[in-house]
């Protein structure tokens, strides 16, 4: 290798090279810390969801209520639009945790791959929350819901009284 001279013209470059990589340097450490403090909030946000879901639904299944909890069914509607939102946010973290790990610039330590990962747990936990919740719901409500029509006790009577109708 030959020896090379330094020079002001060098020096300048080397300046403006060290000012970029430090540049970028700080600019992915405040990427990484407001990653990580989003998926912190969402975790929360997601986990205290998903917490009161399985209390509502512990309770619900206690109850020995004797009005219907959701009798024009809009509870569960957006229940269950919530949990359509659940699945766009986990397929989007999943995408998003695999990018993680697909950045060279991102290390173990960084711990962004282990945020998407908790905050994935807590999206499936508050999703499935919800999903007991509704159950509980329509469980409750059609434990209350009035009979009509006859007994039946066989599958050849169900047969024959749907024909009527």
């Amino acid at each position: 290798m030959e020896k090379c001279e330094v020079s002001s013209v060098s020096l300048t470059f080397f300046g403006n090279d060290a000012l970029a990589g430090a540049t970028r340097s700080l600019d992915l450490i405040q990427k990484i810390e407001q990653t990580i403090a989003t998926l912190c909030y969402d975790q929360s946000m997601f986990g205290n969801i998903g917490k009161y879901a399985r209390i509502a639904a512990d309770s619900i299944a206690k109850s020995g209520a004797s009005l219907p909890l959701d009798p024009g069914e809009t509870i569960g509607a957006n229940l269950l639009v919530t949990q359509g939102k659940l699945e766009d946010i986990y397929k989007s973290y999943c995408g998003s945790l695999q990018a993680a790990r697909d950045d060279n610039r991102l290390t173990s330590d960084d711990g962004v791959a282990d945020e998407y990962i908790r905050a994935i747990e807590v999206i499936k936990g508050a999703h499935n929350a919800i999903n007991d919740l509704r159950w509980a719901i329509l469980e409750h409500d059609a434990d209350l819901d009035k009979h009509t029509g006859p007994a039946i006790s066989d599958g050849e009577e169900l047969r024959k009284y749907l024909a009527t109708i």
